[in-house]
């Protein structure tokens, strides 16, 4: 079953209304369903309430599986927010067909992924030619300054390479900790748009540049990995 519209009505309504929302108050909001959150929130009197009514919640949370899946949706907890893959999909306004897998398919997927990350993420030379007791962390290092130099979304490295989001953010505070310099302008710019990046650059400014203080204080606006993300962006 073709879901790339059912997907993007979940993206675009997670955006819309203030990019995260508990799992169930998000399909409540896409079919209609009036509960006691929506009622609390006063979603339903939001412009997209109900837009997604022609399927029901089975359907969605289907759909919703499989973006998880995909890394197309996070889920913290109760909630679930557009990961910056998801929102370059969503931005892109693609036709593509986005399958939703029955229970005999689920495998695939992760194929697919095999394939992708052979074709896209083979090891460089560089890499391939490091002593052994050089470790898989500088190796992966190396990568990731070569995938910047290129220009590659950070969201594809990160999922080539079998590590989380927040883990390669971990590996890019620490280089910049120890004074290498890169640039991830070029992918926060797929990720988020200009005025956001100035809302949390001058929240870096007036907080003095501590990192943890501008998470909390925006925690209700962006996930902590937008605003680690956009730190590393952000020049004092």
């Amino acid at each position: 079953m073709d879901a790339r519209e059912s997907l993007n009505i979940l993206m675009g309504c997670l955006e819309e209304t203030g990019k995260r929302l508990p799992r169930q108050t998000l399909i409540d909001f896409v079919v209609g369903n009036v509960s006691i959150e929506i009622e609390k929130a006063s979603l339903n009197e939001h412009e997209l309430f109900g837009c997604g009514d022609k399927h029901d919640e089975d359907h969605y949370n289907a759909v919703l599986d499989q973006a998880l899946k995909d890394n197309m949706i996070r889920q913290t907890g109760e909630m679930v927010s557009v990961t910056p893959k998801g929102r370059r999909s969503l931005r892109s306004g693609t036709k593509r067909p986005y399958p939703v897998s029955d229970d005999e398919e689920q495998g695939e997927p992760d194929k697919a992924a095999i394939v992708k990350a052979q074709r896209l993420g083979q090891p460089e030379a560089a890499a391939e030619q490091a002593p052994e007791h050089i470790g898989h962390h500088t190796k992966l290092k190396i990568l990731l300054i070569q995938a910047m130099d290129r220009k590659l979304p950070l969201d594809d490295f990160a999922e080539q390479n079998n590590i989380g989001f927040d883990e390669l953010l971990d590996e890019l505070e620490e280089m910049r900790e120890a004074g290498r310099t890169f640039d991830v302008g070029y992918f926060l710019d797929e990720v988020m748009d200009r005025s956001s990046q100035q809302e949390l650059f001058d929240c870096f400014r007036k907080a003095g540049g501590d990192l943890g203080k501008v998470v909390e204080d925006m925690s209700d606006v962006y996930t902590a990995e937008e605003v680690r993300l956009a730190h590393l962006a952000w020049r004092k």
